[in-house]
């Protein structure tokens, strides 16, 4: 149950009519979470993003159970983060006029302190523990060098109790700055 406990997350798949008081609502499990970095300045602007509602109306209505078709609004929000959060930034994406995988390079910055309550609780559900601080300290940063069909990988490890930061290359592992661990790593753009 380590596992578990350290990265599991719950999170809420809902959606709402507008006009009629109904409302489908499915929780799900999760370990990590997958980030949008293309359009995105930064992560609060990825979770942003994460947590934008769609409207579904017109050709694209709700089918609701008790109420048929209907105009709602369909989004999700967290119930509970997990102690541990991994966030996975999508670089890779299929370009369908170029037929092929692409890597995005554009800037994309993360602060080495994320705090998702600062915005009041926008991305959490009524149902979430006030209680509960979630606020994360950078811990790792994993590179890939090179494009979308090769490269290499490396990672940036700050070790629990320290504020020095460590580059791990294959065998060698050599001491860095933060500003090369985080911000060397935030994109050409």
């Amino acid at each position: 149950g380590t596992m578990a406990h350290l990265f599991k997350g719950t999170l809420t798949n809902y959606v709402k009519c507008l006009n009629v008081d109904f409302a489908s609502l499915r929780d799900e499990a999760f370990y990590d979470l997958s980030m949008l970095v293309k359009g995105c300045k930064d992560l609060y602007a990825s979770f942003d993003e994460y947590v934008t509602e769609d409207t579904l109306d017109g050709d694209n209505q709700y089918e609701s159970e008790q109420y048929g078709k209907q105009d709602a609004k369909k989004g999700v929000a967290f119930k509970q983060l997990p102690p541990v959060l991994e966030l996975h930034l999508r670089r890779f994406e299929y370009d369908f006029t170029a037929d092929a995988m692409v890597k995005i390079n554009e800037r994309f910055e993360f602060p080495t302190t994320l705090d998702l309550d600062r915005d009041g609780r926008r991305y959490f559900t009524k149902e979430a523990d006030p209680a509960v601080v979630n606020t994360y300290r950078l811990q790792s940063v994993l590179v890939h060098s090179g494009g979308p069909n090769s490269g290499h990988y490396y990672s940036y490890i700050r070790p629990l109790s320290s504020v020095e930061w460590y580059r791990f290359d294959d065998k060698r592992v050599t001491l860095v700055s933060e500003r090369e661990a985080v911000e060397g790593q935030y994109g050409d753009g």
